[in-house]
């Protein structure tokens, strides 16, 4: 088949992998998959690796170029779609008006091309405040890695999940408190500085603006509980409204998880991926039927 593993898998492969399998949406029988680890995340450098708060600072426009430059480097000249979601759904956007003749079609999931603003802006600023103004911090050069970090990436964590979620897994006070405390053990903390990175590299994200470079046809995937990307805001179809060939699926399974539910209903919305994306082939308007 067409799926190939060069060196070890890295950590991207396993939110990958349900879909990467002979007839899956992204059949490995029929489609060359590349799947990297951003810079920050997985094995990619990052400011924990030495450079600590001396470390490059880069925004979604950089990765986006990281990738491209990698694209090069393996030969691959055009893809058939772009996806990703959560943070990689905006790379997905990204890409989409970086590089808009690099693909045929884009699959941005769990995202919005919208600025980092309102009460999402909120998610990514209070947290990464929480750690800078820990005296144990001390701008970035810290002995120990402070317990902020795990703190802050509690608080933005508690908008990955509903409200129902959280009462179910936490039924008592005693039980939120334990959480926070570290007690549960169910909470590792990140490295400081590198997520203050992660949080920062949105800051200057506008996909939005740029909407008009976008001609291929694009599928847009989100849950209907999600507090990151919340349906109320309509993001997705103002987005649709600008687009020339934009689909939207709207996912209502699995609620209570509520960003994390994609991972949890791929057998809904993967089918009808795999169709689109073979209708995007056949250069037919695309439709995934609800």
């Amino acid at each position: 088949g067409a799926g190939i593993d060069w060196g070890h898998p890295n950590p991207t492969s396993p939110k990958v992998h349900p879909l990467l399998r002979p007839g899956g949406a992204l059949d490995s029988d029929e489609y060359y998959v590349i799947a990297p680890d951003t810079i920050g995340a997985g094995k990619s450098s990052r400011p924990s690796d030495g450079l600590r708060m001396k470390f490059p600072h880069y925004n979604l426009e950089d990765i986006v170029k990281a990738e491209r430059l990698l694209t090069e480097h393996l030969g691959a000249k055009h893809v058939i779609a772009v996806l990703g979601a959560s943070m990689g759904g905006r790379q997905t956007w990204q890409w989409g008006v970086q590089y808009p003749e690099f693909m045929d079609a884009l699959v941005p999931m769990i995202s919005s091309p919208f600025p980092n603003a309102g009460r999402r802006g909120l998610i990514d600023y209070i947290p990464e405040q929480i750690i800078r103004t820990d005296p144990e911090w001390k701008g970035g050069n810290y002995e120990k890695n402070p317990d902020s970090a795990r703190i802050a990436d509690l608080t933005y964590s508690i908008f990955l999940r509903t409200p129902t979620w959280y009462q179910q897994q936490l039924p008592t006070r005693a039980d939120a408190e334990k959480l926070v405390q570290g007690g549960s053990g169910q909470h590792t903390a990140p490295d400081a500085n590198d997520f203050i990175y992660m949080m920062e590299l949105n800051d200057e994200f506008d996909a939005w603006s740029q909407l008009d470079r976008i001609g291929c046809p694009v599928l847009m995937i989100n849950m209907v509980s999600d507090n990151m990307v919340p349906i109320e805001l309509r993001d997705a179809e103002k987005t649709a409204a600008r687009l020339k060939n934009a689909t939207y699926l709207e996912i209502k399974e699995e609620a209570e998880y509520g960003h994390g539910a994609l991972g949890r209903t791929a057998n809904i919305w993967g089918p009808k991926l795999r169709n689109w994306l073979r209708e995007v082939e056949s250069h037919k308007a695309p439709q995934a039927k609800q």
